[in-house]
């Protein structure tokens, strides 16, 4: 493959939110853990005073930076406490699962929360989440403050891995509930970005892949069987699930082959999920990276089943389709598929690569221009291998069209001479120049046919429909003949410059023959 093969994981931090309580644990208080009132904490009200003109007066900028201090003095009263309990155990459940709960308040304001990104602080709640598994209501709401933690101060990420926690997280990561999935899930997720921290170690020892697959297929079975997800942490948990995935592969590429189990789930699951619109947003985007990122040779029985080798072929199409529309290119449009579209094409490249030949042809179906579409110049039509083509020239989208590019010459078996023929020298050049692969100088033969039919080798058209559309010069204004002559002056020196052909402009030579006449102004 070329540049496109290399995403980098950056994208995928702008998606790290804060914890996300769900509608489980919400219930739960909700029926019957009536809380002490008095001894839950309640910071203090907003420290905001308004000036007669309705801005914040110096005197209360001041009185703010009181009440943070404030504030962060209360939070650190808070670890304190958790801090003693662990030792002398003087808490009771009902009191220990109030002070979590007023910590991960205060947790997702980082003013207030040095205490908190501290050693002590990050081996506190790791404490809480990972040793106190009788009381598990408590320990999720130290992994819910760990989440925040985690987020809101990178540096606490190194202290979380240095302590031994990554390895704590990655062995609960097996559990079954949807809530602990996502908060283990997130949390390991952050921890693969510590530089010095080793992914492989999880894999190898704490058994990360094997907990990883489970996870998917479990999300497949609730998928197939149409269980409800009414509270969306089932969703939510799977997104987290795919996240991390694409982490494993990214940060430890030789690992990825045992995540390689997990690859039909992800299709299963793809296949029967409701799509957005547009469709590559959150989770399909996350299904679609995980999936380019894993190593697909060998899975060619579950990529296309025997009893519909294009199921999910289909559904990657689909997508394709309804997402690459003008309206989604460029900064600005809410979905620009320049930052979504690229693994979707290379996704597409691979299959293609592994594919059966019924497979193949029927891609070559779908993604090359049909001879109907020759009646007119290529990418004329609005047909997806149009909107493909036009791509390749699209100045708003430079990494997607290499990876369109790339998929087409695919298509055309790496030879530049199918590829060519296939979508017209025009849309080609550009690649090959690009790639420094050689342009075979019959590609630009004027007798040049397509399964029979002669084509105009630089737009792709039949002979018969360009010499049908084209209008005679008797037809022709005076302006539209010289916008003629420039075109085809400016296609004769590009076609030189290439040094595919060695052939003296028409325009050149005529005035070299004096058959150009200079007409007045006037």
């Amino acid at each position: 493959m070329g540049s496109c093969d290399q995403l980098n994981a950056k994208g995928e931090v702008s998606d790290v939110g804060l914890e996300f309580q769900g509608a489980s644990s919400v219930r739960r208080r909700n029926e019957g853990q009536r809380l002490d009132a008095q001894r839950i904490w309640q910071p203090p009200r907003r420290c905001e005073e308004q000036s007669a003109f309705g801005g914040v007066d110096a005197d209360a900028k001041g009185v703010q930076v009181h009440c943070s201090q404030q504030m962060g003095d209360q939070v650190k009263q808070l670890l304190g406490t958790l801090a003693g309990d662990l030792e002398s155990k003087s808490l009771s459940p009902q009191a220990r699962l109030s002070t979590l709960q007023q910590l991960k308040v205060c947790s997702r304001n980082s003013e207030i929360c040095s205490s908190m990104y501290t050693e002590n602080g990050v081996k506190t709640l790791g404490s809480y989440a990972f040793e106190l598994l009788d009381d598990i209501e408590s320990s999720r709401e130290a992994l819910r403050c760990l989440v925040n933690t985690l987020t809101m101060s990178p540096p606490s990420r190194k202290l979380f891995t240095d302590l031994g926690l990554a390895k704590l997280a990655s062995e609960r990561y097996k559990s079954e509930i949807a809530d602990d999935e996502f908060l283990l899930g997130r949390i390991i997720f952050l921890s693969t970005y510590v530089p010095e921290f080793d992914v492989k170690e999880l894999l190898d020892e704490y058994n990360l892949a094997g907990n990883i697959v489970q996870a998917l297929k479990r999300h497949s079975q609730r998928y197939k069987s149409g269980q409800s997800d009414a509270s969306g942490m089932g969703e939510m948990a799977m997104t987290e699930t795919l996240k991390l995935a694409y982490n494993v592969t990214h940060f430890a590429p030789d690992k990825a082959h045992m995540l390689s189990g997990g690859i039909g789930y992800i299709f299963n699951i793809l296949a029967s999920f409701k799509l957005p619109d547009p469709p590559l947003q959150s989770p399909v985007t996350h299904m679609i990276n995980t999936l380019m990122s894993l190593e697909l040779n060998e899975r060619e029985k579950e990529i296309f089943p025997a009893e519909n080798q294009f199921v999910y072929l289909d559904v990657l199409l689909k997508i394709l389709d309804k997402s690459l529309y003008t309206k989604y290119l460029g900064p600005g449009t809410g979905h620009d598929f320049e930052d979504v579209g690229s693994p979707t094409l290379i996704l597409l490249t691979r299959l293609y690569v592994i594919a059966p030949a019924e497979v193949k042809a029927y891609m070559h179906n779908k993604l090359l221009p049909s001879q109907e579409e020759r009646d007119k110049p290529l990418g004329r039509s609005g047909t997806l291998s149009a909107r493909l083509l036009n791509l390749l020239t699209s100045a708003l989208a430079p990494n997607s069209r290499i990876c369109a590019a790339e998929l087409l010459y695919e298509l055309s078996d790496s030879d530049a001479y199918k590829f060519i023929r296939n979508v017209g020298y025009g849309f080609a050049a550009g690649y090959l120049v690009t790639k420094g692969i050689a342009i075979p100088q019959q590609a630009l033969d004027e007798n040049a046919e397509l399964e029979g039919l002669p084509i105009n080798p630089v737009t792709g058209q039949t002979v018969e429909a360009e010499e049908r559309d084209a209008p005679s010069l008797a037809e022709m204004s005076d302006e539209e003949k010289m916008r003629e002559a420039e075109r085809l002056f400016v296609l004769f020196e590009r076609l030189k410059k290439t040094g595919v052909v060695d052939i003296k402009n028409p325009v050149e030579a005529a005035i070299d023959e004096g058959r150009f006449e200079e007409l007045p102004d006037e």
